[in-house]
């Protein structure tokens, strides 16, 4: 979630702590129900649905950085 957030609030990490703690909460909420309405055979894990959100989200941020050269 800071990788999400960090380009609504800026670069200073007094800024990104209270987004990204709300954020997160919310992530987990929504993904929590997604896994609960979706299951109906062997149950989803938790870890595997925010996994799939937030990798992508990771590495474009870690891609775009490489190209901007930071």
């Amino acid at each position: 979630m800071p990788h999400l957030l960090r380009g609504w609030t800026g670069y200073q990490p007094s800024r990104l702590l209270w987004p990204s703690f709300w954020g997160g909460a919310a992530l987990l909420l929504v993904a929590d129900n997604i896994v609960r309405m979706t299951a109906s055979g062997p149950e989803l894990q938790l870890g595997v649905l925010t996994a799939l959100v937030g990798s992508p989200v990771f590495f474009h941020r870690v891609l775009r950085l490489r190209k901007d050269g930071v």
